[in-house]
């Protein structure tokens, strides 16, 4: 992340707009923002000097310039600065096909909230700091590249075609570069019309390993010969197939003539030329004798006169299980069956640690090619094999908790399935572990104590496993455990108990006492996979299935919840169109008063009639529109249309007693920025007085996080809009936290009206919620009101209001329509005859308006 206050520039003709996501960027916790604000495109651009901004916020619809021309004028102008877009709904197809052509992002105007839009911009802004320094890189490596003495070219595996060169092509063979991309590599290896040497044209296929060396006689583009150096190396680590060579070829023609030189001359020093900067050592084999250099003797940590001339000098500081493997090297080149001597083997130094070692030497051979003498000089590589294993090392573990990663542990369940192929009786499971409440810490009490909890969390992971065990962290809050070798489900359950009674324990981190818990999804292998994925796939639904049933909660996965989620999936799709397909459609369930069952206001609910699968229960498909953000666009359809309903029911029935209409707001809905300018904008679009639209919000909502709600309650409020709590008496509020919410009525849960029997057994909570509503000053509803004799003892009681399959099913709006014309009429019969005129003039005058401004009513 950014540690700089990110330098934005808004482009927005929309002064509201503009307000908007200026408060929106306020209100995005640890995001620090400057914004500068422009209304014509023109006007953005004379801002746009290099290094004053890092992101541009870009409206596609402004008074210069409009659609897909307005990014591509900004873009051409200043190519090299990242871009989010605004778009509305219908704008999202321009909005992708920029961040194909290099936008960063686009963001729907109606959906923006502060921790997307913060998001947004920060990632943009990331996204292009690590561009650049990529694209720093690449310049680098191409310098680098371009800047080797040495030929070089990099060859595709399996095709043999030269995918890219350096310029030292030109002067090691005498053909350009582009003479030889693409081709096969044996245009320049073995060419036609000249000797081949078989061994070169298949190197990779006969035992050339990475890192090898081989010589060989190399033709330039005019035929003529030389002496080279091949040398390779592959582009990957030792568990990945390797699929591109790096072959490397260095003109050694001087280096054999010196060779020559030196086998002519016999002289010890001129043999040591090459590795004047390393350790020396010379062999004479006729003797058994060897002269080690002042520095090779530094090297392992000994003075001069410390180190004799006897060769177990060397080969005893070698370890044990890599004395053989020298040996071989050794004897194969003074048996003349390689050109030179070349090796990586540890030694033991005086301080008792190991040291890697380069060893390069050649032998010196008689006219009977038998040597007799051998040179070379010995380097300690022990800082570049700790980095290339500290890569390794990162490479498959995070960074964080230092557990290994996805990728070494997909590698290990790999091997760990194709042991049960082999073993019919052998056993696994996988735990998928996600952390409850983690981004609630988080946020909360920041990322840096999530890190450390996580870290902390990993050790305690650890210390529920069998040595044989591995835990992983996939990313975010979630670990993954495969058990090997287990007897029965018994043994991963007893696992996922121990950890969930580890992690019930407060962890401390810095100053602060936090509780955690996860919820856990088993896996045993004896469903049969035959993919790492299949087996996360399934942990991973075993682990919702938890995360269902409450914190801190572990399932062992069974085949039929593949099946629910498949389901469950199919069914998120399906909800995703059902708004544009009108399969959504609102009920209305009558709220009356229960003195004289006069209909004060209706609740809005909302029902999905499939068409293929009839009738979807909210209960099924609300919790998936919670879960993937489409209760935002749901929410907000349900608001403007039971506003839009009601606004027509008042407008054809003006004779009626005032009436409301009540929409449920859910937990995501009522924690968006962007709710109370939702409604504020409802209501001006339909005309309906505030006054007539009450909020329902649940009990548990408010105390989420109380002083927040008090804050988001007061601003609603403030809108002239009605309040009520829903589901009272199911939650955990106190009662001085209840003093303070301006709420005006509380909805008694259905089941403690379900509870209220004959003679009135079971109603003492109704009462109490009741006394405390009258404390409070405010009203009371009773919810699920099913009976006659619930109905007569809400009345005893004193309960106001009262909503039910008793007393009205939910009903749709045309049979609202003429329920709400009946209650009407009654009223003209029951009225004054003084009054009659009156209603009916009432009647007459908002008839004629809803003939002017509303469709009739359905």
């Amino acid at each position: 992340m950014t540690d700089h206050r990110v330098r934005a520039l808004l482009i927005e003709d929309n002064p509201g707009d503009a307000r908007l996501i200026q408060e929106t960027l306020r209100d995005a916790d640890g995001f620090d923002c400057s914004l500068q604000t422009a209304d014509r495109l023109a006007a953005g651009l004379e801002l746009l000097q290099p290094g004053k901004f890092d992101v541009v916020v870009l409206d596609l619809s402004l008074p210069d310039s409009s659609g897909y021309e307005t990014y591509l004028r900004l873009h051409s102008y200043a190519p090299h600065i990242p871009v989010v877009l605004l778009t509305g709904l219908d704008d999202e197809e321009l909005g992708a096909r920029a961040v194909r052509d290099g936008a960063q992002d686009y963001l729907v105007k109606g959906s923006l909230d502060s921790s997307m839009l913060a998001r947004a911009l920060r990632y943009a802004v990331e996204r292009k700091r690590f561009a650049d320094a990529l694209r720093q890189s690449e310049l680098l490596f191409e310098k680098m590249f371009s800047s080797l003495m040495d030929a070089v070219f990099l060859v595709e595996t399996r095709s043999s075609k030269i995918l890219n060169c350096n310029p030292a092509v030109v002067v090691t063979f005498g053909f350009q570069p582009s003479e030889l991309i693409g081709k096969p590599s044996n245009v320049v290896f073995c060419p036609n019309g000249q000797p081949r040497d078989d061994t070169m044209c298949s190197f990779g296929k006969n035992g050339h390993k990475p890192g090898s060396l081989h010589e060989s006689v190399a033709y330039r583009k005019d035929g003529s010969s030389f002496h080279a150096e091949y040398s390779y190396v592959q582009l990957s680590d030792e568990i990945s197939q390797a699929s591109i060579w790096v072959v490397i070829v260095r003109d050694i023609s001087a280096r054999k003539q010196a060779e020559e030189t030196l086998r002519e001359s016999q002289e010890r020093y001129e043999l040591a030329m090459r590795g004047a900067n390393d350790g020396l050592w010379d062999w004479n084999i006729k003797t058994d004798q060897v002269f080690y250099s002042p520095r090779w003797k530094r090297m392992l940590g000994y003075a001069e006169h410390e180190i004799g001339s006897s060769p177990d000098e060397w080969f005893g500081r070698i370890p044990p299980d890599e004395r053989e493997i020298v040996r071989v090297a050794l004897t194969a080149h003074l048996n003349g069956h390689s050109p030179h001597f070349e090796l990586e083997h540890r030694m033991l130094h005086r301080d008792g640690s190991q040291r890697w070692v380069l060893v390069r030497g050649l032998a010196v051979r008689d006219s009977s090619n038998i040597a007799y003498r051998m040179a070379g000089s010995q380097t300690d590589i022990t800082a570049r094999k700790n980095a290339e294993a500290q890569l390794v090392h990162d490479a498959f573990h995070d960074q964080l908790t230092g557990l290994p990663n996805r990728a070494l542990f997909m590698d290990r369940l790999g091997r760990t399935i194709e042991h049960t192929r082999r073993r019919d009786k052998y056993l696994f499971a996988v735990l998928f572990l996600d952390l409850d409440r983690f981004k609630i810490i988080n946020d909360s009490l920041g990322h840096r104590v999530g890190d450390r909890l996580l870290v902390e969390i990993a050790r305690s992971l650890q210390t529920c496993l069998r040595a044989g065990d591995t835990v992983a962290r996939l990313g975010g809050d979630e670990f993954v455990i495969l058990l090997e070798d287990i007897s029965d489900v018994n043994d991963a359950t007893r696992i996922a108990k121990r950890i969930q009674k580890t992690l019930s324990q407060p962890f401390q981190v810095d100053q602060h006492m936090v509780f955690t818990s996860a919820s856990i999804g088993v896996v045993l292998s004896t469903v049969g996979y035959e993919t790492q994925e299949d087996v996360l796939r399934d942990a991973d639904i075993a682990m919702y299935q938890a995360k269902l049933m409450g914190k801190a909660q572990y399932v062992v996965f069974d085949t039929a919840m593949r099946s629910r989620a498949i389901a469950r999936l199919e069914l998120e799709n399906e909800l995703r169109h059902a708004l544009v397909r009108r399969e959504l459609e609102l009920h209305y369930q009558p709220i009356v008063s229960l003195k004289d069952e006069k209909i004060i206001g209706f609740e809005a609910l909302l029902r999905w009639q499939h068409p293929a699968r009839g009738y979807i229960p909210p209960l099924e498909f609300i919790p998936i529109a919670e879960e993937t953000g489409l209760i935002f666009e749901i929410g907000a359809w349900i608001l403007r249309e039971a506003c839009t309903q009601m606004r027509r029911w008042q407008q054809s029935c003006p004779g009626c007693m005032p009436i409301k209409i009540n929409v449920n707001i859910s937990q995501r809905q009522f924690n968006q920025t962007e709710l109370v300018a939702l409604v504020r904008q409802v209501l001006d679009e339909t005309g309906l007085d505030p006054s007539s639209l009450n909020l329902e919000i649940t009990e548990n909502m408010l105390m989420d996080n109380a002083e927040a709600m008090i804050a988001r309650l007061e601003q609603l409020r403030a809108l002239g809009v009605g309040l009520h709590i829903d589901d009272f008496g199911t939650g955990y509020s106190s009662l001085s936290y209840l003093q303070r919410f301006p709420i005006d009525t509380l909805k008694i849960d259905y089941s403690f009206i379900k509870r209220i029997g004959t003679n009135g057994d079971g109603a003492e909570i109704v009462r109490t919620i009741l006394l405390l509503a009258r404390e409070l000053g405010i009203d009371a509803i009773a919810e699920g009101v099913e009976t006659k004799n619930q109905m007569e003892q809400l009345r005893l009681l004193e309960c106001d209001y009262g909503q039910g399959y008793f007393i009205a099913e939910p009903m749709q709006s045309r049979l609202v329509t003429g329920l709400l014309r009946s209650h009407q009429e009654q009223r003209i019969q029951a009225a004054a005859p003084d009054e009659i005129d009156t209603i009916q003039a009432d009647m007459l005058i908002n008839s004629d308006t809803e003939k002017l401004q509303l469709p009739p009513c359905c």
